[in-house]
């Protein structure tokens, strides 16, 4: 979808849906006795939607703490990190995705959603990616003369998802094989 033009995603946003949950199925029940009962159906469910990723190479960039916290979309100025401890930094910004970091090169991305709302659900899922690929392709603009980094994704919340936020999908980097 993403490789999509904006008249295609228009188009076919009816059938073509990434940022959707529901899984459509056709079940036919040919049992001569059922008996299906509902216990409880939930209206409101809260949780979060996140994605963890590194960036590959950023022991090239002197003070890239800095270059990182000024590709945060939606950074406040001058203000771009908050640690509680020294081992866990918050991103400051005014958009409804928190940022997480270890060290400046690990990242945690998420957001909260209504899981059984499934527009707040799209919706929310679509903010995440959004900020996601913001923040990667700004950072990769800022350090594009001092050298070439790139941010893999290592885990999110649901593995179907995963192509969304990367065409090979989550664990596929140059310091997980050397690892494995």
């Amino acid at each position: 979808m993403t490789n999509m033009s904006h008249t295609q995603q228009t188009i076919l946003s009816n059938t073509l849906r990434p940022f959707s949950e529901s899984i459509g199925s056709l079940c036919i029940d040919l049992r001569n006795e059922h008996n299906i009962t509902t216990i409880d159906k939930k209206s409101s469910m809260n949780g979060l939607l996140y994605v963890e990723s590194h960036i590959e190479s950023l022991n090239a960039i002197t003070d890239y703490q800095k270059i990182i916290g000024v590709s945060l979309p939606g950074a406040f100025p001058g203000l771009h990190w908050f640690s509680i401890n020294s081992n866990i930094s918050y991103g400051l910004t005014k958009s409804d995705v928190f940022v997480a970091s270890n060290e400046f090169s690990k990242f945690a991305f998420f957001i909260e959603a209504d899981l059984c709302d499934e527009r707040h659900y799209q919706s929310s899922l679509k903010k995440l990616h959004e900020f996601t690929q913001i923040f990667r392709k700004t950072l990769q603009k800022h350090v594009r003369e001092l050298c070439r980094i790139k941010m893999q994704y290592d885990f999110l919340f649901d593995y179907r998802k995963a192509k969304l936020f990367h065409p090979d999908g989550v664990l596929v980097s140059k310091d997980i094989e050397s690892i494995l």
